[in-house]
């Protein structure tokens, strides 16, 4: 029986664009969608790990694993060239949370195969500032991993990319073994890899390394073999290997192994048994059986690559040998160390210099240790260029200018997913919202927030606040709760009158194992017939939301807008109404014409977001003109709520919506 040392790894891994889902801005999306793709399915909604990351970790906890290795998705942290999302920066550094609270140590990739489209655009690992912007990508992520994290992958299998990149297709991989590698891309690679763990050397104690996806080569036996198993391995395993001598860590991931035959040396790729042959694929008669059968010489695993990694000559660093017509040539690139980056364009929301201080405090307590202010603005500097723009600087295009006459009255702006750029206090988010001709915003819960700032942030520019969430939210299912509830209603309205709110939002909590629906549908009726009682004689009204529970709310009781509407005719007070967000009842397969016709009157207030990821209309396959015109056909007048998390910066993602209420007749 084997033992393994105390503090060994058991864990699981993934990739960000395989599992999380809805990655628009990553160069794979592209492909997927591309006219005549050879990539067989794309990857849509996926496993919708970004949402149900804790439900995996918990999956891997509960099977016993204790090491979860996750990737940061580039494309998320830096949709477009210069563009930074804060909030998905704070995404990931929740995942390292969660890891912690179900007992399993974080590992973090920070490039799994895919790039941002921008990337790929601006020439992929060609591009001759690569290696740069993978390092500006490296310091925006360190908030990431500062701490709580002691192990960094820079780049999962940079073998593998660097044959993607070689441009043969992925289905290849599997199907005929591995392509030349693309020895441009291997350099810069690994001038990236140098570079990233440059930056992360910074974090004391953060140990960083990449992982390559290495093979069993074995020779069969026949003369030759040998020699053409070094020249097929080397630039495509053991070139990155010798690489790694002085990371930290090398990734080791292997998935099978590869015969040789002399013969095939040079061969092409092609199909028949001959490559099954070279590859150790096991044709029909070989099944179950061992590679004998087709000629192998059976060793003892490892042999052959002791046996290699001993007098293969060990190539300078940023070397290659490149095959050519004539012979062999060399291929010398080294790095350009005077190359810069242009100046990084970034929402004033990343506030980096002063986020560092709190963001990348480590608790470790060795020298070294980031906690000074003025460390942090001496680790951006090689980020933050002389004549640096913020997205309050650029030529935007004006919301006002192209829209109907008050069309942006038209709507309202969440101040917890919109305008972050403007920084942390909803007063200032405010601010910026009126700034740009919007005169309704909504808030979520109020306890944690400063009401006098947001009053006087109210009052200097007229801005209405349209809703406010009743705080604390607690489970309307269970009638145990409702006491404290009714006193959280209460304790809302005031603050709600406080702030000139006419409305207070409630949700009905989560659907309970050990009582009926119908128990939990009573109680529910119950508690928000004496909240409306609260609210009589004044001007606010409570707004039932149902929420979909197959990404966001799983396991939430209400998720029905029709079953919401016969809650809000059951308790029959003019202060009870509901909120139809759209997003939510779209995600449920709803049509708004059928559930919403003859029920109109019953609508509160309107939300609406995109289909998929909840980002700004405009920006998935919703189509918005068409839902929101049957709104208005059905006798809504209200404003319509943007609750949705933006793609870019919040006045560029406004567009898509100007451009909707702009085509609604007035």
């Amino acid at each position: 029986m084997l033992n393994f040392p105390d503090g060994f790894l058991w864990g699981a891994a993934t990739a960000a664009h395989q599992v999380e889902g809805n990655n628009i801005n990553s160069n794979w999306w592209v492909h997927e969608h591309t006219p005549g793709t050879s990539i067989v399915e794309p990857s849509g909604d996926a496993m919708d790990s970004y949402h149900r990351y804790r439900e995996d970790m918990r999956l891997l906890a509960d099977a016993g694993l204790n090491s979860y290795r996750f990737s940061v998705e580039w494309a998320r942290i830096e949709p477009e060239r210069g563009f930074v999302s804060r909030a998905e920066i704070d995404h990931y550094r929740r995942m390292v949370d969660a890891a912690h609270e179900f007992g399993l140590t974080p590992i973090v990739t920070l490039m799994h195969f895919t790039v941002p489209r921008w990337f790929e655009r601006d020439g992929f690992w060609r591009a001759p500032d690569a290696a740069d912007l993978f390092a500006r990508y490296t310091e925006l992520s360190l908030p990431i991993v500062s701490d709580g994290v002691d192990y960094v992958c820079t780049i999962n299998e940079p073998n593998i990319a660097a044959m993607l990149a070689g441009g043969e297709d992925a289905a290849n991989l599997v199907a005929y073994g591995l392509p030349n590698p693309d020895l441009r891309v291997a350099d810069a690679l690994l001038a990236s890899h140098t570079r990233s763990r440059e930056v992360l050397s910074q974090v004391s104690g953060l140990k960083s390394g990449w992982t390559i996806a290495t093979q069993a080569f074995r020779a069969n036996g026949e003369p030759g073999s040998e020699e053409m198993l070094r020249e097929y391995g080397y630039p495509r395993d053991d070139w990155y290997l010798e690489r790694s001598a002085g990371d930290d860590f090398v990734g080791v991931q292997a998935y099978t192994r590869t015969f040789h035959r002399p013969e095939r040396a040079t061969a092409g790729i092609g199909g028949g048994r001959d490559d099954a042959h070279r590859l150790g694929v096991l044709p029909a008669g070989c099944r179950g059986r061992r590679p004998q059968c087709l000629g192998a010489v059976r060793r003892r695993a490892g042999d052959g690559h002791r046996e290699r990694h001993r007098h293969i000559r060990r190539h300078p660093p940023h070397r290659l040998h490149r095959r050519g017509a004539a012979g062999t040539a060399r291929h010398d690139r080294r790095r350009d160390h005077t190359r810069g980056v242009p100046a990084l364009e970034r929402p004033r929301q990343l506030r980096v210099g002063e986020r560092i201080p709190s963001d990348l405090r480590s608790h470790r307590g060795r020298p070294g240790d980031i906690r000074a202010h003025a460390q942090a603005q001496s680790r951006l500097a090689r980020i933050r260029r002389p004549g640096e723009r913020t997205l309050g600087s650029r030529d935007a295009p004006s919301l006002t200018g192209l829209c109907h006459d008050g069309a942006m009255s038209a709507l309202s702006a969440n101040m917890e997913l919109m305008f972050v750029e403007a920084g942390e206090r909803t007063a200032d988010r405010i601010r910026a919202a009126a700034a740009l001709g919007i005169d309704g915003v909504e808030i979520w819960g109020w306890r944690e927030k400063d009401v006098d700032d947001i009053a006087i942030a109210l009052e200097e520019t007229g801005v209405e606040l349209v809703s406010l969430i009743v705080d604390p939210q607690l489970d309307l299912t269970d009638s145990a709760t409702h006491p404290d509830y009714l006193r959280g209603v209460e304790q809302s309205l005031a603050v709600a009158q406080r702030l000139g709110s006419p409305n207070l939002v409630v949700v009905a909590g989560p659907e309970l194992d050990d009582r009926s629906r119908a128990e939990q549908r009573a109680a529910v009726v119950e508690v928000l017939t004496s909240a409306a009682k609260l609210l009589e004689g004044t001007d606010v009204t409570l707004l039932l939301e149902p929420l979909n529970t197959l990404v966001d709310h799983v396991g939430t009781f209400l998720s029905s807008t029709r079953e919401g509407f016969d809650i809000v005719r059951e308790v029959g007070s003019p202060h009870l109404k509901l909120l139809l967000d759209a997003y939510h009842a779209l995600m449920m397969d709803e049509d708004l014409t059928e559930v919403v016709a003859g029920d109109i009157g019953l609508v509160g207030h309107v939300q609406v977001a995109d289909i998929p990821g909840r980002h700004e209309p405009g920006s998935g396959r919703i189509d918005w003109q068409h839902e929101l015109q049957t709104l208005r056909d059905l006798g809504y007048t209200g404003r319509f709520g943007m609750e949705y998390t933006p793609t870019a910066e919040t006045r560029a993602s406004l567009v898509h919506i100007e451009r909707i209420l702009a085509a609604l007749p007035s």
